[in-house]
């Protein structure tokens, strides 16, 4: 099994993922970037609307492409289906969803497993919990048992991918706590969770940026 061989991006500030720990702001994917992006963020041309200048921007940060040098790095992932299938319901209400694994290529020590989420343009569902990856099985086993999930929305973002928080509808939810809106056909206020079907200005960038440099995992392929 290859080590990891892309960079990743920290999407929430207790987020990482690929083959190293960052703990940055994803507003850094502007470093990859021309300067059409700085012209697009900073001084757009004239005659734009907002809506065209978010969507170059977010064109300017496309999906990685699947690939079989990454073949084991899928099935590894894939495994999720067997012994996390809580990432499998989210993937499946949510198509935003990516999967990955923190420190991937790393034997020593525990290694964690992320679902990120989006939704709304302005929503966040991000899961986390420890696992141990065997490399020549292309397997993980799951360590404490107990996905810590938070809820997350965006009260505000701007045009270079900056994300602001809402703490007052900020949520920790177990596995159980998803079930449970999943069996209420996804409807929040199951969790006594409001949510504002508002769009949030930039959002897509945010989403975008926060993608961009992640693998494709399909857990239901």
């Amino acid at each position: 099994m290859k080590p990891c061989v892309f960079a990743a991006v920290v999407v929430l500030h207790w987020i990482s993922s690929g083959c190293m720990d960052v703990n940055q702001d994803t507003s850094v994917n502007m470093s990859k970037s021309d300067g059409r992006l700085d012209e697009l963020v900073n001084r757009p041309p004239k005659g734009m609307t907002e809506e065209e200048i978010i969507d170059e921007i977010v064109s300017l940060y496309p999906r990685m492409l699947p690939s079989r040098e990454f073949e084991d790095y899928e099935a590894i992932h894939r495994y999720a289906r067997k012994v996390l299938p809580i990432a499998l319901v989210l993937e499946s209400q949510f198509p935003s969803t990516d999967h990955f694994i923190t420190h991937f290529g790393m034997t020593d020590g525990t290694t964690v497993w992320n679902t990120v989420s989006y939704f709304g343009e302005r929503y966040v569902l991000s899961m986390q919990v420890s696992v141990i990856v065997d490399y020549d099985a292309n397997t993980f086993v799951v360590t404490d048992g107990k996905p810590k999930i938070q809820f997350l929305e965006v009260s505000n973002c701007d045009r270079s991918g900056q994300a602001e928080f809402n703490p007052r509808n900020q949520r920790e939810l177990s596995a159980d706590d998803i079930r449970k809106v999943a069996d209420c056909n996804w409807d929040w206020s199951c969790l006594n969770i409001t949510i504002n079907t508002s769009p949030v200005r930039c959002f897509k960038i945010y989403e975008a940026m926060s993608r961009s440099p992640r693998y494709p995992i399909l857990l239901r392929q």
